[in-house]
């Protein structure tokens, strides 16, 4: 999963400060294995993958029926790379964001490795740090049961939005608190 990784080996990763570390699904980054570090003090997923130990995503979208968003994902890039059809952006991952914010994010999405639907996690950071979970219960991009049940499996605290996959954007309040609710408690757990 190198192509996912490399985000989260950054300098705020690296660095010897105590960090919490937020996944916003794989169309951007993961925390999975990168997210070991020493310094990582928790996992925050927003409506993101959290395979276990020889797991694909490959593997995770199979055990759900597929979402409707997944058939406006194109390869790009020498059939290398997906990403979100940019005219039907809105309808597939921001169906709950106003049609000009959702074309500025079809404009700017990171298109996303083939290869890690099918690469493997050997160590998955869940399963040594405090985690916790959004779901999106109208994602059209991860199946919203899959999300629920990826939530259960690495225990997390978990709070449910009626949102679409781009819940940052259209549940920012929401998002943002499930942030602060997790480093207070990781901060106050050092404490004690």
């Amino acid at each position: 999963m190198d192509n996912v990784i490399a985000p989260t080996n950054s300098p705020v990763v690296r660095s010897p400060e105590v960090t919490l570390v937020p996944n916003n699904s794989l169309l951007t980054e993961t925390p999975e294995e990168g997210a070991n570090a020493p310094n990582v003090i928790g996992l925050v997923y927003i409506a993101a993958y959290a395979p276990d130990t020889g797991e694909s995503l490959g593997d995770l979208n199979g055990r759900f029926p597929t979402p409707s968003g997944s058939s406006h994902v194109r390869p790009v890039y020498n059939n290398q790379f997906l990403e979100v059809d940019r005219d039907t952006f809105q309808e597939a991952f921001a169906q709950d964001v106003d049609a000009v914010q959702a074309r500025v994010m079809a404009a700017v999405q990171k298109p996303i490795a083939i290869q890690n639907f099918d690469d493997k996690v050997t160590k998955p950071a869940w399963k040594s740090k405090r985690s916790w979970y959004q779901v999106s219960d109208n994602d059209r991009m991860i199946s919203p049961e899959l999300e629920r049940f990826m939530a259960k499996r690495i225990g997390a605290t978990v709070i449910s939005l009626p949102s679409s996959h781009a819940s940052m954007v259209s549940h920012p309040a929401e998002v943002a608190n499930l942030i602060i609710e997790a480093a207070k408690a990781e901060a106050s757990s050092k404490v004690h």
